[in-house]
């Protein structure tokens, strides 16, 4: 699949979770960070987004993305680690284990609910940087409220200024 999606001149990219289980319910990375993150470099994974969900009980999330941190530095791939774990004091260690970080909870695609992302990005915009991300979710162009052009157009011009990945939640086509 790697090859095909390479072939075409795109990245590859894999989601799962640092905790137990992803959001989906499927088995997460916790407890197997340096074989997933080995597999996925054999795999060519290009992006690997570990959401935070199903974590065990008085988890360290710092902890657990250093693991996969570490698991992806020795595997030799180079792999963009995306960190989805906007815990308190995450801009203290997020830009060191990982390539972005969600600054935010998730969004919706109400405007009101995006144009709620635009402060709190901001407060860790000084660890912003050449590969380093502050990432406000996804973009929710093209439904709900950004189904027209305005809000879209505003939602993407936000996120350019806030240097947050352009990742597209919605059906690109």
């Amino acid at each position: 699949l790697a090859g095909y999606v390479h072939s075409v001149g795109l990245k590859f990219g894999l989601y799962t979770a640092h905790g137990t289980l992803t959001c989906q319910h499927e088995p997460g990375s916790y407890g197997y960070e340096y074989l997933d993150a080995f597999t996925y470099a054999c795999w060519d994974v290009d992006f690997l987004k570990e959401d935070a969900c199903t974590l065990p009980t008085g988890d360290n999330p710092e902890s657990d993305y250093f693991r996969m941190n570490d698991g992806l530095s020795k595997s030799g791939y180079p792999i963009v680690f995306s960190l989805c774990e906007a815990a308190n004091g995450y801009e203290y260690w997020s830009p060191y284990l990982g390539n972005s970080w969600r600054t935010t909870g998730d969004t919706s695609a109400t405007f009101t609910n995006v144009m709620s992302h635009i402060d709190p990005n901001s407060l860790s915009a000084y660890v912003a940087g050449p590969g380093r991300w502050n990432d406000a979710d996804i973009l929710q162009i093209g439904m709900g409220d950004f189904a027209s052009l305005i809000p879209a157009e505003t939602q993407f011009t936000m996120w350019c200024i806030m240097a947050s990945p352009l990742l597209a939640g919605n059906d690109i086509t």
